[in-house]
């Protein structure tokens, strides 16, 4: 009797729970699903009228009579065109929670190897400070 057994590593992924958030993580930390990403423009456009009228009059004065005699109107009109450009990113949220939580664990290793470090100088002086005392005792003891 002959057994074959086989190994499908893609139905050990689909199946197992664990094992495929660890790869869908790692999909997502690569980038495969960059079109996820969606940028938006959006534009308003606002325009202002402006409009000054000006008059100027030309006058004499003759005996305490003001006469007028010519007068212009002049229409200044300034158009001013604002222009406001948004643009607005719709980011994909799984490949945030991916990186937030590789940052993370980045830190914590950054951490334990800090404690790690603090440790071992403290283990260092306390064995610097073993010696020291271990030959003043050997030479005052002689």
């Amino acid at each position: 009797m002959v057994v074959v057994v086989g190994c499908n590593p893609v139905r050990f992924v689909l199946r197992d729970a664990p094992s495929f958030r660890i790869v869908a993580d790692e999909v997502i930390k690569r980038g495969y699903c960059l079109n996820d990403t969606t940028f938006i423009y959006n534009t308003d456009t606002l325009e202002v009228h402006d409009t000054t009228t000006m008059v100027y009059v030309d006058t004499a004065v003759i005996n305490d009579t003001t006469y007028f005699w010519e007068t212009k109107f002049q229409t200044i009109t300034k158009v001013r065109t604002i222009r406001d450009s948004i643009k607005s990113v719709v980011v994909d949220s799984a490949q945030v929670h991916v990186l937030r939580r590789h940052l993370k664990d980045t830190e914590n290793k950054l951490y334990a190897a800090l404690n790690d470090q603090k440790g071992l100088k403290r283990m260092i002086y306390l064995i610097g400070g073993g010696a020291l005392m271990f030959f003043l005792l050997l030479f005052k003891l002689k």
